[in-house]
Parts: structure tokens; C-alpha cells; sequence
């Protein structure tokens, strides 16, 4: 369950506290090259929360259209149609997520709600809303349970079916 309202009032204020550095001197003297929206959880805001703040940041950023724009998220809440959309209209260049672990059963003990097939989703949807920049994906090794050999599988696995960019 995601409280929608409360969300919205986060980017407000993430939007406010963006502005905020962007009026400092030091900041202003700069002329970025990169914009990372990320952390692993921006893929739970609402798509018209997301949409706002990238609104707001393609209006502050002189640069926008000629920068590094990349966004991450969980495979679980970045697989809808409509965010993957979202960040090709807004020209995000990098999507990458955290799988973590191809292993059902390491990902079990790691706490990972989303599954193999949100993975799939993500990629294929990816390709279905036209995106054209890198996918990368985020794999642990030294996880409980894992061993050298499985992890080995994992990378084949990895590389066979999505054939990531990084």
C-alpha cells in the first residue's frame, strides 16, 4: 500500500529543497553533467509524482537535454508501463535496478518482495515503450547461502536472458 498523498508531499518538498542548491553559488558555478534519481525507491513514487519532478528538473537544469539522466528503482513498482514511459519522454538515459540475487531461495532470505519475473517485466517493457538508453542491473555476491559456483550460474543467467549494458 502506498500512501499517494503523503508521496506527493515528499516531492514537493524534494522539489523545494532541489531548488534551494540549485540557488547556491558553488552550485551555479557548475555546470552539471549528470542527474541521478535514485536510491532504489523512486520507481514507488505515483507516475504523476514522478512526472512532476521531472517536469520541475527539465525546466531547472540548463542543460537537461545534453546530461547523463539516469533513474533506479525495484523491478517490482519499475515494470509499470506508464513510469517506463515516463522516463523515455523525459530522456533518462540509465535505468538500473538491484535483482540482487537470481536465486529464489537467497532471495527469500534477503527480504526481496519482487520476483524474477518483475525482472523480465522490466526489461521487456523497457523495449516496449521504445527506450533506447542503458539498462543495468545490480547483483550481490557473498549473499547467505551463495556460493562462488552459483553465483557463476547467476551471471550466466544474468547475461542469457537480459543481457544487460552494465
Amino acid at each position: 500500500f502506498r500512501n499517494e498523498s503523503a508521496l506527493d508531499t515528499y516531492v514537493d518538498y524534494a522539489i523545494k529543497e532541489l531548488d534551494s542548491y540549485l540557488r547556491l553559488p558553488y552550485v551555479q558555478s557548475r555546470r552539471l553533467t549528470a542527474v541521478y534519481f535514485g536510491g532504489g525507491s523512486p520507481s514507488v513514487l505515483p507516475v504523476s509524482a514522478a512526472k512532476r519532478i521531472f517536469e520541475h528538473l527539465s525546466k531547472v537544469i540548463p542543460n537537461w537535454n545534453n546530461i547523463e539522466r539516469s533513474f533506479t528503482g525495484e523491478p517490482r513498482t519499475l515494470k509499470n508501463p506508464d513510469l517506463l514511459k515516463l522516463l523515455v519522454e523525459y530522456g533518462f538515459n540509465r535505468v538500473t535496478f538491484g535483482v540482487e540475487s537470481f536465486n529464489e531461495e537467497i532471495r527469500k532470505q534477503i527480504g526481496r518482495w519482487d520476483t524474477l519475473e518483475d525482472v523480465a517485466a522490466v526489461f521487456s517493457g523497457l523495449e516496449k515503450a521504445g527506450y533506447k538508453g542503458e539498462r543495468d542491473l545490480d547483483l550481490m555476491f557473498d549473499l547467505p547461502g551463495q556460493t562462488f559456483e552459483g553465483f557463476k550460474k547467476e551471471l550466466d543467467i544474468m547475461m542469457s536472458e537480459f543481457q544487460p549494458d552494465e
